[in-house]
Parts: C-alpha cells; sequence; structure tokens
C-alpha cells in the first residue's frame, strides 16, 4: 500500500506542476519521445506512450490547437500521419524537463547518496520483477 501511496501521490504533484504549463496527463510523454526522436508516426507513439490510438489522437488534437505540435501525412504511405515538434512544442518539452527534475528532488529530498544508490538498484530490481 506504501508504494501504491507513493505512486498515487508523485503522480498528483506531476499532473499538478504541469497543469500550470497547460499539459494533461501523457502529454509531457508524448513530448519526452518526440524530443528522442521527431517525426514519429502516430502507431509509433501510442506503442511508446501505451496509450489507445482514440486516446492518442485526442491527445495530438490538443497539443495541436495548442500549438506544441503538427501533425503531416508521412510522404510514403499516405495512410499514416507524422508529428512534429512546432518551436512552442521544443520549449514546452524543456518545461517538462525541468518539472520532471524538480519533481525528483523533491521525491529524494533528504535522502543520502548511498540510500538514493540503493533505492535505484531496488526500484531496478521491482521493475524487472514485473517485466
Amino acid at each position: 500500500m506504501l508504494f501504491i501511496e507513493i505512486c498515487k501521490r508523485r503522480r498528483n504533484k506531476k499532473n499538478e506542476l504541469l497543469s500550470e504549463a497547460n499539459l494533461y496527463e501523457g502529454q509531457d510523454i508524448l513530448l519526452h519521445y518526440l524530443a528522442i526522436e521527431d517525426g514519429q508516426t502516430m502507431s509509433e507513439l501510442a506503442g511508446k506512450v501505451c496509450v489507445q490510438a482514440a486516446t492518442l489522437s485526442t491527445m495530438i488534437r490538443r497539443m495541436e490547437a495548442n500549438g506544441l505540435i503538427r501533425k503531416e501525412a508521412d510522404q510514403h504511405d499516405k495512410r499514416a500521419h507524422r508529428i512534429y515538434f512546432t518551436p512552442k512544442g521544443r520549449e514546452v518539452q524543456a518545461l517538462t524537463c525541468r518539472i520532471w527534475n524538480d519533481l525528483d528532488k523533491r521525491t529524494l529530498k533528504g535522502l543520502s547518496a548511498d540510500e538514493k544508490k540503493l533505492l535505484d538498484q531496488l526500484l531496478k530490481k521491482v521493475l524487472k520483477n514485473l517485466a
């Protein structure tokens, strides 16, 4: 239960901080994957963001309306669309990185370097168990 409560509080705090940047839950993740590789297809992004195609379509429409991304038909496959950053989207993505870093600092506040290292090792084991 403690782990669930930590996850819930961290998610709520992240969403609170993202709302100040006019972002909804999940949009930060989409921006993150575009920062890694701009111009991905919607199906590629849906798999990485772990959402259904309909959910991604809604997310894309909102982000496009807010000027964060642009959607273009794929040059080789007219049925597919590729998603690209706009300059505003790049700025907001940089802001999301700062939000994530701030949240990490808040989350780990008061832990020593050794405790942070141990926590990292333990969480990697937990993640591996769930893979």
